[in-house]
C-alpha cells in the first residue's frame, strides 16, 4: 500500500526543496561572481559533479559499491 501525503505534506515537501535548490543555486552564483571564465566553468564542474554524487548515493540501491574514483578532485 502506498501513503499518500496531503495537499499540505506535499506542499511542504515542495517548499524544503525550493529552498534548497534556491541555497544551493545562490552558493554557486556567489562563488562564481566577478570570477575568470575558466573558473567558473570548472566551479560549475564541480557542484554538478557534486550534485550527481548525491543522487546516486541517495537513489541507488549499493551506493558504497561507488568507485571511489569517479570523482574529478581524486
Amino acid at each position: 500500500m502506498v501513503n499518500k501525503m496531503s495537499d499540505d505534506e506535499y506542499t511542504k515537501v515542495l517548499l524544503q526543496l525550493v529552498e534548497e535548490y534556491e541555497r544551493k543555486l545562490y552558493e554557486f552564483t556567489s562563488s562564481t561572481d566577478g570570477k575568470g571564465f575558466l573558473q567558473a566553468i570548472l566551479k560549475g564542474h564541480l557542484y554538478i559533479e557534486q550534485e550527481l554524487n548525491l543522487l546516486l548515493i541517495k537513489h541507488l540501491k549499493y551506493p558504497d559499491h561507488l568507485d571511489k574514483r569517479m570523482n574529478f578532485i581524486s
